[in-house]
């Protein structure tokens, strides 16, 4: 989950660390980022073999999560924190 992170980045923030925030908002993102394309991947081929392909499709393009077994457990989950740790890192290497 991406809480440790944001906490991390928080803690640097507070420290004025801009180095170790950015090394963090960095590797976050990518860590983030490829996990999700391979829970996509995941989730794409399950929908296939279900042949519920424009369901999945569908609350992949909305940016909604996906569970198995009534939420027991999370198949695709779009982390839509990345999307704010990008603008911090664009602004971060603006300065």
């Amino acid at each position: 989950m991406p809480t440790p992170y944001d906490r991390l980045i928080k803690i640097y923030s507070k420290a004025k660390l801009t180095n170790h925030k950015k090394r963090v908002l960095e590797l976050s993102i990518t860590y983030f980022t490829t996990l999700r394309e391979r829970q996509r991947e995941y989730v794409i081929s399950l929908a296939k073999k279900a042949e519920k392909l424009n369901f999945c499709t569908q609350r992949i393009n909305n940016n909604e999560k996906i569970f198995y077994y009534g939420g027991s457990f999370e198949l695709y989950n779009p982390f839509l924190i990345v999307e704010k740790w990008k603008e911090r890192l664009s602004k971060l290497n603006n300065l």
